[in-house]
């Protein structure tokens, strides 16, 4: 009978059992691995927005295709630590690509 942890008891590994396989790597760590490469190109793609900085030392995310300061859900994003502008970055970045997936109702376009 095995104990409830699943390891089999130190007899059982004795007579041949085979001990459980422990991971070198995390899951997590191989998922990153395996996933960088495309991050690394969906986040390098020609970048559409870009940090200004305020002659108040705040930060501005700016959309280069209007001039525009760029927007995310109706805030404006202005007057920004440098943190934080960047993290908005890759956000702008998915949104805008995600939206690109998304069919709008009228669209024409191959099936």
């Amino acid at each position: 009978m095995r104990p409830p942890n699943g390891y089999p008891p130190c007899s059982d590994r004795s007579r041949g059992a085979r001990a459980p396989v422990a991971f070198t790597r995390s899951p997590l760590r191989i998922l990153y691995q395996t996933l960088r490469p495309s991050l690394k190109l969906f986040l390098m793609d020609a970048q559409r927005y870009d940090l200004k900085e305020e002659p108040d030392g705040s930060w501005t995310v700016i959309d280069k295709e209007t001039g525009q300061t760029a927007e995310l859900n109706g805030e404006r994003l202005a007057h920004l630590s440098l943190h934080l502008a960047n993290e908005y970055l890759p956000l702008l970045k998915l949104r805008d690509t995600v939206s690109g997936l998304i069919r709008k109702p009228g669209d024409e376009g191959p099936a």
